[in-house]
């Protein structure tokens, strides 16, 4: 009987070959040396749709992850630059007073109010001022020497060895141990 509200009847259908097809369970059969392993197609199918997904999704997260790194470094330089500006903001507020800046003339350049006597009072064990100078010209050519790469250091040993003192040259200024120090006839030469 056709029962009118549910529209009209479909014809069952038989199940045939194409009907048992349908409900076989496809698989896949992986074989290695201790034997043969069965997979079913629809877990193939999920694994490599997961696989292409984290293929297509790497790259963005990669980038997101390298974004919030270079975020975090400059937020951490805005951090240490805004810290720096507070400093020199505070420096330059002790420069606009005036107190502050006849005490630095005072200490930094000697300077005296009016009506004032200044007093120099000289170290006797800092030695004399050619001492002094001396002292900083051998401290500059050994960092100088330091900072020399060795192959520098080897050619400029190489050309002033075969030289005599009376014609030592010294083109690059190279610290020279014993260096022959001008004469007076030598002065007067040049």
């Amino acid at each position: 009987m056709n029962n009118p509200s549910r529209g009209p009847r479909r014809p069952d259908r038989s199940r045939g070959p194409n009907d048992q097809r349908m409900r076989q369970k496809h698989s896949v059969v992986v074989a290695d040396g201790r034997g043969s392993r069965k997979y079913s197609l629809r877990l193939v199918a999920v694994v490599l749709t997961f696989v292409v997904a984290i293929v297509i999704v790497w790259p963005t997260v990669s980038r997101y992850y390298s974004s919030q790194r270079e975020l975090a470094a400059a937020r951490a330089e805005l951090t240490t630059t805004e810290e720096h500006i507070e400093e020199l903001q505070t420096e330059l507020d002790l420069w606009n007073d005036d107190d502050f800046v006849r005490s630095q003339a005072r200490e930094r350049l000697g300077y005296v109010m009016p009506g004032q006597t200044l007093y120099v009072v000289k170290d006797p064990g800092a030695g004399t001022a050619q001492d002094q100078r001396d002292e900083r010209i051998a401290e500059v050519n050994r960092n100088r020497r330091a900072a020399t790469p060795w192959y520098v250091t080897m050619w400029d040993s190489v050309s002033v060895a075969g030289q005599t003192e009376a014609e030592f040259d010294n083109p690059n200024d190279v610290p020279v141990l014993n260096s022959p120090e001008p004469t007076a006839d030598e002065d007067t030469e040049n």
